[in-house]
């Protein structure tokens, strides 16, 4: 599995101004703010129903507090609809991904929002995903202040500088009658390959749907003023009326400002784009306001160059 492409370098500081170990030393946040937040959305055909996605990705720069998603995406809920009067229309179901966390390890997490129901009495019903794996007393837990849910943190030792494969798949058990959803990592420089968690979503006869978002957050206002970035390439994803796989080739890049965006208010410095197969981002919360001083790359449409053999 490792080979010349794997083990290729990105060059930085060609691409960004990379503030001094000084400079971020230096680097002061009095107002308690997070580093730009980067975001992606990888373009998948209107109302096509796929059963896996998968995305390379690694984290050239990697501090406490950093997260790497690598899918944030919409659940199929047609098979609800079925049973409930009343069934929300959901933008978004579940996130995944790796983090750096506070004390220094790294992790997987997978998260699942909960869906709000009516049933046919009018009764309020509250359908919250099942961890089914690893034991939810390993990372299980609910999450809250972006709505509620679901969330499962699994010990994973993923490095810097180190190519990896997110690989999603939802499976419908023939006795269960619900669709799981698993998430699995592979290291493509040792092949090791490895499941992370399993979610039992509580829809019958889902599957994903809809385009599905990639961004790079600082979520720690103490590390802000570090550099952070991430590398992502060959999105692709299995339709699941052909059963084929299909590149995804384009991309829409956005940053998201803080306050526009309902989220907390960003400062720093910040650039994203493509360079060959290879969507890149990086952030530091140093080197000035490029958010509101004109500097920043605005918002934009992407072609994803083809894969190197």
């Amino acid at each position: 599995m490792h080979n010349k492409e794997s083990s290729r370098n990105t060059d930085w500081e060609a691409l960004f101004p990379i503030p001094s170990p000084g400079e971020i030393r230096a680097y002061r946040n009095p107002q308690k703010r997070r580093s730009p937040y980067l975001c992606g959305y990888l373009q998948v055909p209107r109302n096509v129903r796929y059963t896996e996605y998968q995305v390379d990705f690694r984290a050239g720069h990697l501090p406490r507090g950093t997260y790497c998603c690598l899918g944030c995406w919409a659940m199929d809920l047609s098979g609800l609809r079925r049973h409930y009067r009343s069934v929300p229309d959901m933008y978004t179901s579940a996130y995944a991904g790796f983090q750096r966390i506070d004390d220094g390890r790294t992790v997987s997490i997978m998260s699942f929002w909960d869906i709000s129901c009516t049933d046919r009495s009018g009764r309020q019903i509250t359908l919250r995903p099942k961890i089914l794996y690893p034991d939810t007393q390993i990372g299980g837990g609910e999450f809250w202040g972006e709505g509620t849910g679901a969330r499962c943190t699994a010990p994973y030792e993923w490095e810097a500088g180190h190519w990896y494969r997110m690989h999603l798949r939802c499976v419908n058990p023939p006795d269960v009658g619900t669709t799981y959803v698993e998430q699995w990592v592979r290291d493509l420089e040792t092949g090791e390959k490895r499941l992370l968690c399993c979610y039992d979503t509580l829809i019958p006869n889902s599957a994903f749907l809809g385009n599905a978002a990639i961004f790079l957050e600082n979520y720690l206002w103490e590390t802000a003023g570090q550099v952070r970035s991430m590398e992502v390439r060959n999105p692709m994803y299995r339709r699941e009326d052909t059963g084929k796989w299909h590149r995804i080739t384009q991309v829409l890049l956005d940053p998201q400002d803080g306050p526009d965006h309902g989220l907390d208010p960003y400062i720093g410095s910040y650039d994203f784009g493509i360079q060959e197969d290879r969507i890149w981002m990086i952030t530091c919360g140093a080197g000035g306001d490029w958010l509101h001083n004109g500097r920043g790359r605005k918002r934009n449409q992407y072609t994803i160059g083809k894969a190197q053999p």
